[in-house]
């Protein structure tokens, strides 16, 4: 009987220090971890963004939760209908770039949804234009939302900024687009993205 007491005495410590340890130190030793292979860096796109006439932020039910960037126009005479942002990036790495989209009430733009103008170290500029990759899509409220990725690499020789444009001149005539939890993430290829 005493070792049967002594068993229960040492197990319930042993459950008190893994209890003690999950508790205190688990989520430190995660969170240095996390810091130092920081593979994954998400930018949130939304500072520095220029706003061009015809687009407004709302607060309708989407995947990310947040506010929905909307582009609309009613005249297909006006042909600056786009957001547009700069932000830092290292030459030679790769990027994705990720939204939930949705269009709604017959939405007629004839534009690539996302834009990057990069420029060399002659400030030369090349640019980039895709719909990007449709990876799963959700129904919201009765709105269907696409979630979008595209992934493009800065090369060796460029400067360490982009101009990213959403919808650049969509010259549509009705309708309109939601763009909510729009994301720039470097990655390393062959490395599987959660």
């Amino acid at each position: 009987m005493k070792n049967v007491r002594r068993l229960i005495y040492i197990l319930s410590i042993l459950f008190t220090i893994c209890i003690i340890y999950n508790l205190c130190i688990s989520d430190k030793v995660k969170e240095q971890f996390s810091k130092e292979i920081n593979v994954f860096n998400d930018q949130d796109l939304l500072q520095n963004l220029e706003i061009k006439p015809h687009n407004v932020f709302n607060t309708i039910k989407n995947p990310s939760g947040g506010k929905v960037l909307v582009q609309y126009s009613n005249d297909s005479a006006i042909d600056d209908t786009y957001y547009k942002f700069s932000t830092n990036v290292k030459p030679n790495s790769n990027y994705k770039l990720s939204s939930w989209i949705s269009t709604v009430d017959n939405w007629d733009g004839k534009d690539k949804l996302f834009n990057i103008k990069m420029y060399d170290k002659g400030s030369k500029i090349h640019a980039l234009s895709s719909n990007g990759s449709v990876k799963k899509t959700v129904d919201i409220g009765g709105i269907n939302w696409d979630y979008i990725e595209y992934n493009f690499k800065i090369p060796d020789n460029f400067r360490n900024i982009i101009d990213i444009f959403l919808g650049y001149k969509p010259k549509n005539t009705k309708g309109k687009r939601y763009i909510s939890g729009l994301k720039l993430k470097e990655f390393i290829t062959d490395i599987i993205d959660f």
